[in-house]
């Protein structure tokens, strides 16, 4: 249970969709998005365009709550997190484990935001004008050097990167982006890595409870898989153990 269930604890958020429109217009840098402190938001991630994982959930603050299928093996799982500590159940269960934050090699899942950018000065195209979801927006996309993204289970060639980020006209609400990896698998050949988080109901009042005491058991910090500190990195911290996971199972089933 425990080693389906942690890799999924870091994927939180992302909605496939196709590869972006080329972008054609350079602009000096990005809009100021407008604060979200509440929202909700729908996510999945894909794999050549097979979709291995997605799912849902809402956001207050320093509090998560989230639902995350696993497509491949048709499970599910629930996830809170408040501040460092996150609860998380499996399926039709009724318990909860909590897994602890406190150790550092520990990470903990965060609300969703916009990946850290690893370049101080990235290059910032205006792709043009989009509908998400009946919003208006503008499409700005961002290409980044290969050598500036985490390679996590790609045993092959990262041969581009571009994040693809939506910003509502009338709002300035980030609204959705979507982080598209080209690269090269030894085994699987040319590959595609899409991640897309999609973001709606900003600054709604969202409450995010922990579960009932009873019903949490906790799990020791040994037993929580460790995993390095990432820093600034393109590709967002929670969703590279799932796609290293599903890589090595793609690779397997060769």
């Amino acid at each position: 249970m425990l080693r389906r269930i942690i890799p999924l604890v870091w994927a939180l958020a992302l909605l496939i969709v196709a590869l972006p429109a080329r972008a054609v217009e350079p602009v000096s840098e990005l809009p100021e998005l407008r604060p979200t402190l509440s929202g909700r938001f729908e996510f999945a991630l894909a794999i050549n365009k097979q979709v291995f994982g997605y799912g849902k959930g809402e956001f207050s603050g320093d509090r998560v709550h989230a639902v995350s299928v696993d497509a491949i093996e048709n499970t599910l799982v629930e996830i809170v997190t408040i501040d460092d500590q996150t609860y998380v159940r499996e399926g039709v269960q009724t318990r909860w484990v909590r897994v602890p934050g406190e150790d550092p090699g520990v990470v903990p899942v965060s609300g969703p935001a916009t990946p850290a950018l690893p370049t101080t000065e990235p290059v910032v195209y205006r792709v043009g004008e989009a509908e998400v979801a009946g919003a208006s927006t503008t499409q700005y996309q961002i290409p980044f050097d290969t050598g500036d993204v985490p390679t996590e289970g790609v045993e092959g060639t990262i041969k581009g990167v571009k994040l693809d980020l939506f910003v509502g006209n009338a709002d300035r609400y980030l609204h959705k982006l979507q982080l598209t990896i080209l690269a090269s698998d030894p085994q699987l050949g040319d590959i595609t890595l899409e991640t897309v988080i999609r973001f709606y109901d900003f600054n709604q009042p969202i409450a995010i409870g922990a579960p009932p005491a009873d019903l949490v058991d906790e799990l020791p910090l040994a037993a929580a898989r460790r995993i390095t500190p990432l820093g600034a990195r393109l590709l967002p911290a929670w969703s590279e153990p799932l796609f290293g996971q599903r890589l090595r199972e793609l690779r397997q089933a060769r």
